[in-house]
């Protein structure tokens, strides 16, 4: 680590040496940019950077990786397909004499998708009253899904309908360039994919959002759906959970109200903000959360400290 700051990236020895950064943060932009030019490789550090304090380990993680993937979509193609070249999937017992099982490598769309299916398993369940913490039952669907035991695990999203979860520029879904698409609570996937997921989802819904020089100033939905026009902009414009460090995808989020109802008689997109349930309740429990302006939230811990949300570009 210490070679990599020092001769690599004196950028970001800088920036652990000012404190504006901590050691795991300067070791992720090291360790994530090993496989780049050593002039990419800066290049990248010095766009990270500027956020980078403020971000947890996951979230640079993510934007370092969009980033690359930026700086040279042929590049981060050939990663991808070699990296698929070398999937596999092991399982080893641990001490405890239970096993762990592990798939390496995998498809990100499928591996996703597959995750995706699991949960809405998983939340039926717990909605058909199953008193099992939420992670045993995920477990045990996972196994049964692929033993072809237990009960049937299926729904309505897993015979292609439903919304498709993936955000991408229309220049990309067009040709135009390969930047990458974004899974909301998952990450950047490089832009094959993106156009691959939008090729395989033509009955879904779709939401278009209009913007303009960072701002959406237009939705437009393909399909009519149960939920409100309302829920469909306020997960457009906030694609995950408004809690600095939270990554759950909004579409899987209590819709909160930041004045609550009863004060003010109305529920308006100005007033509604998505909340995953653990900060949903926390939020209604010792943490304050205040909207300073659009897009911007302020939360104020239990020991009084501070921390802001503020917007991603839609």
């Amino acid at each position: 680590l210490a070679y990599l700051l020092c001769q690599r990236l004196p950028q970001v020895w800088e920036a652990l040496s000012a404190g504006l950064i901590d050691q795991a943060r300067a070791w992720i932009l090291a360790d994530q940019t090993t496989h780049l030019p050593q002039a990419l490789a800066r290049q990248v550090c010095d766009i990270a950077l500027e956020r980078a304090g403020s971000q947890t380990t996951g979230q640079l993680r993510a934007r370092i990786q969009h980033l690359i993937i930026m700086a040279d979509p042929a590049a981060a193609q050939d990663r991808y397909e070699q990296k698929l070249t070398e999937r596999k999937i092991i399982c080893e017992p641990t001490d405890a004499g239970t096993a762990d099982l592990h798939g390496f490598d995998l498809p990100a769309d499928r591996a996703h998708q597959a995750m995706c299916r699991i949960n809405r398993a998983a939340r039926k369940a717990k909605r058909k009253g199953d008193r099992r913490p939420i992670d045993q039952i995920r477990a045990d669907i996972f196994l049964d899904l692929l033993t072809g035991t237990g009960q049937k695990h299926t729904s309505e999203g897993d015979r292609g309908g439903g919304m498709v979860d993936i955000r991408a520029p229309l220049t990309t879904l067009l040709g135009w360039d390969d930047n990458p698409g974004e899974i909301p609570g998952w990450g950047p996937v490089i832009a094959d994919i993106t156009r691959q997921l939008v090729n395989n989802s033509e009955k879904a819904q779709w939401r278009i959002g209009v913007t303009h020089l960072d701002q959406l100033i237009d939705l437009i939905t393909t399909r009519r759906r149960p939920s409100t026009a309302q829920k469909r902009l306020v997960e457009t414009l906030h694609p995950k959970c408004v809690f600095p460090t939270c990554r759950h995808p909004s579409a899987h989020c209590d819709l909160d109200h930041q004045t609550p109802w009863a004060e003010a008689q109305e529920t308006s997109i100005d007033n509604l903000q998505p909340l995953c349930r653990y900060h949903h309740r926390a939020k209604h429990g010792k943490w304050k959360l205040k909207r300073t302006r659009p897009g911007t939230y302020v939360w104020t811990s239990p020991l009084g400290h501070t921390y802001t949300n503020g917007p991603d570009p839609p």
